[in-house]
């Protein structure tokens, strides 16, 4: 749907989460998405990178503190749909 002077654009995330206490409130939306190329070492935004298999995430999550708290909910939900 567009009106005059507008460009808009509706979707559905996978997930969404939202920080809602704190100095820093946020929201995010998740996306799943396949991609091809190389898998990066670093980023300017990331450190320690570590690539792993769905089965070592999923040994993971009864550890909800080694996940940014943000994260923790959508990787859950990834995971138990996998396996």
């Amino acid at each position: 749907m567009s009106a005059p002077y507008y460009e808009v654009q509706s979707y559905t995330p996978y997930y969404s989460v939202q920080n809602i206490a704190g100095r820093y409130p946020i929201m995010m939306d998740v996306f799943l998405c396949e991609a091809e190329g190389n898998l990066l070492k670093e980023t300017d935004e990331s450190k320690n990178i570590a690539w792993r298999s769905v089965e070592d995430i999923s040994k993971l999550l009864n550890q909800p503190n080694k996940f940014y708290a943000m994260h923790f909910g959508a990787i859950k939900k990834i995971i138990t749909e996998l396996l």
